[in-house]
């Protein structure tokens, strides 16, 4: 968690410093901006790279989770046993699954 808000933190601090803050243009998508007026067109190009891999990590993360959520749910059976079923290829060998 610290790893995380200092990731947010230091690129935010840094960018404040390095341009003058003008809060009505500061946006969704500003961070690009101000990185490319900072550093140039490449910068631009890098962030929003990492900004899509990012979201992607974040999707897969979240549909993983909700998976797992909705087999710990019938597994208590507050769902129909139908979702606790998983294919055979991904049950680990010697756990207690089944």
């Amino acid at each position: 968690m610290l790893m995380t808000c200092i990731c947010y933190i230091v690129p935010l601090l840094a960018t404040t410093g390095a341009i003058e803050l003008d809060q009505t243009q500061w946006d969704s998508g500003y961070m690009a901006v101000a990185a490319e007026m900072i550093e140039g067109k490449w910068l631009k190009i890098f962030l929003n790279i990492g900004l899509v891999l990012s979201s992607i990590g974040l999707y897969l993360a979240l549909l993983s989770s909700c998976a797992f959520q909705i087999w710990g749910m019938a597994e208590h059976v507050c769902l129909p046993k139908f979702f606790e079923v998983r294919q055979k290829d991904f049950i680990p060998h010697g756990s207690g699954y089944w």
